[in-house]
């Protein structure tokens, strides 16, 4: 790799979960074309499906060369930091599952045919990203909570589908350049006048991230277009737009609500995401209903369940001498009811020397209305958890379908209660 190329591959080093893929006018020969696989399975929609953007995004059609050089100079190094790809036959199950949903969501998303590539990286990193001109990766890390699930699979590889397709890596690339031409014009001008220094602690230039960084909003701007765009062509393909909330809820319980399936502490939330996608629900619902009205027959089957938390509401009961904690809870897609297990505990929040003892749980039950009604779940703490005249508690509320599978935890809230 030329040096005039090394501070771009350290731009996909960087953009986790960004994935840069030519659109365009196509260079891709036509020995490659007859590489992309066709998904092993068929399923009929009601409607024939037609990309959700034949001709790439509508702001970018500068050429192609670059992407693919970027491609050719990145790849190898991305391996490299990531292990190597992963030569396991015990994993075949899950990489057949993953191609299949990956060539499923580009014929929905996108109408120009590039290499794509799906390449399944050995590393324990909890992430999936990409390279230019179609090279998406996914860790090793990721499987155990995505499994064989095309549904899991399909949230997680539309949105690296929906960066590829859009050129987001192009995009921050071109912003980036502009970026250090400038600062280089500026400094050359003023160190030619004795009065760099000066200038830069006056106008404090050094390259420091910050919430006004252009280049840090832009990611964040990028990574909510990803999802919304990705949610859209997941739903054409014939997975139910909630399985993306499925996957942010998993993972967001096993990591809290920083989003570490992007790693960069400047990407949205989990909270943030979820709000910012709320809008976009609605049409990619609509896409699914349209093209698959018979949910059960669609490549992602039945849509998951999936739970929302409204903020606490505490009461004092003075009566009964105890506290009632009323939690909002949605919850959609089944017929049985959830089982909601609420965890109090004295003192600060995941204390560490908080003994099994001074944990209080509490179950209840909710039905799945389906309906944008939430259910109030009421849970009692008795007055002989608290300690002192003025007791400090912090509770949690997870949900678990009746076998246990985990499907969404409520924020911590903080209740004070009075002996």
């Amino acid at each position: 790799m030329t040096r005039r190329f090394a501070p771009i591959l350290l731009l996909f080093l960087l953009l986790v979960s960004s994935c840069f893929v030519a659109t365009g006018q196509s260079t891709v020969t036509e020995a490659e074309a007859r590489k992309h696989h066709n998904p092993s399975r068929e399923f009929k929609p009601a409607v024939p499906i037609t990309p959700l953007f034949p001709n790439g995004p509508p702001d970018l059609t500068a050429g192609v060369v670059l992407d693919k050089r970027l491609a050719a100079g990145a790849a190898q190094t991305v391996l490299q930091r990531g292990g190597g790809e992963i030569r396991d036959a015990r994993i075949d199950q899950f990489r057949d599952v993953a191609n299949d949903v990956f060539h499923r969501l580009i014929a929905a998303g996108f109408g120009q045919q590039y290499p794509w590539k799906l390449t399944l990286v050995n590393s324990t990193e909890l992430n999936a990203f990409s390279t230019p001109y179609g090279h998406v990766y996914v860790c090793r890390g990721l499987l155990d909570y995505i499994g064989t699930d095309p549904g899991l699979w399909a949230a997680v590889l539309a949105h690296e589908v929906a960066h590829s397709g859009l050129r987001h890596g192009l995009k921050e690339y071109l912003i980036k350049r502009q970026m250090r031409r400038t600062l280089t014009s500026s400094t050359a001008g003023l160190s030619a006048r004795g009065n760099i220094g000066t200038y830069w602690t006056r106008r404090g230039l050094s390259y420091r991230p910050s919430p006004s960084d252009p280049v840090r909003r832009l990611r964040r701007a990028l990574e909510i277009e990803a999802d919304q765009a990705g949610m859209l062509i997941m739903a054409r393909s014939g997975y139910h737009p909630d399985y993306v909330f499925a996957l942010y809820h998993v993972l967001a319980q096993q990591h809290g609500q920083q989003s570490k399936f992007a790693l960069l502490t400047d990407h949205p939330t989990w909270e943030a995401r979820e709000r910012e996608n709320d809008g976009a629900y609605a049409a990619a619902l609509a896409e699914f209903n349209r093209y698959w009205p018979h949910a059960a027959r669609s490549p992602g089957g039945a849509p998951p369940t999936v739970v929302f938390f409204g903020d606490a509401d505490v009461t004092e009961n003075q009566a009964g001498h105890s506290t009632i904690v009323s939690v909002p809870v949605w919850c959609r897609n089944s017929a049985r009811p959830i089982r909601l297990e609420a965890t109090f505990q004295p003192g600060a929040p995941h204390a560490d020397n908080a003994g099994a003892n001074s944990k209080m749980k509490v179950t209840s039950k909710a039905g799945c209305s389906g309906t944008g009604v939430p259910a109030q779940v009421r849970f009692r703490i008795p007055a002989e958890i608290s300690t002192g005249e003025d007791s400090e508690l912090f509770g949690v509320v997870m949900a678990y379908t009746k076998k246990g599978q985990f499907l969404g935890a409520s924020n911590e809230f903080e209740i004070m209660t009075k002996k």
